[in-house]
């Protein structure tokens, strides 16, 4: 039996709070090296503000070469990503109809491939709130790593070996 930790490594960039219309928060450095694919998630719930505002939360995956990059080291990735050429989240719009904290929770999940000579090797979330008044959403952008360039490889119940001799040995 496979279990999905086996399968897929989850590793969180964003965990927080935008506190200011306007401001952005950066994500920590995601290694993407030895994987093939990445599901990013984006969750997010929970804004306060008064009646009649409206807030936007913009999600996107930025890449750079190193995980200490700053500046233009780190770009959005716009160049042939899975959904629609980018790589980012669709926009989430909360209206706040009463003043109080809105328990709206909402959830996304974008794919891409990695390890393909396209992406760089360090991801991480740029998020940006928008809007008129209020205290942005609780959210949390996690990547979850798949297809680990060392696994074995299983095609119609037969088992290929990788070329990696610890694993040629198990096989």
């Amino acid at each position: 039996m496979r279990n999905l930790d086996g399968l897929i490594e989850f590793r969180p960039s964003l965990i927080g709070v935008i506190s200011t219309i306007g401001a952005t928060a950066i994500g920590a450095p995601i290694d993407t090296m030895g994987f093939k694919d990445c599901l990013g998630v984006l969750v997010a719930g929970a804004i306060q503000g008064s009646t009649g505002a409206t807030q936007t939360l913009a999600v996107k995956v930025q890449e750079s070469d190193t995980p200490t990059g700053i500046g233009t080291a780190w770009t959005d990735i716009t160049n042939g990503a899975t959904h629609a050429g980018s790589w980012d989240f669709d926009t989430l719009t909360w209206a706040t109809t009463t003043t109080g904290t809105m328990y709206d929770p909402k959830a996304q999940e974008q794919y891409e491939r990695l390890g393909d000579g396209v992406r760089k090797r360090y991801i991480r979330a740029h998020a940006t709130l928008a809007g008129t008044a209020g205290l942005g959403p609780k959210f949390t952008v996690i990547f979850g790593l798949g297809r680990h360039y060392d696994s074995a490889l299983t095609v119609s119940a037969v088992t290929q070996a990788t070329g990696n001799v610890e694993y040629s040995k198990l096989l």
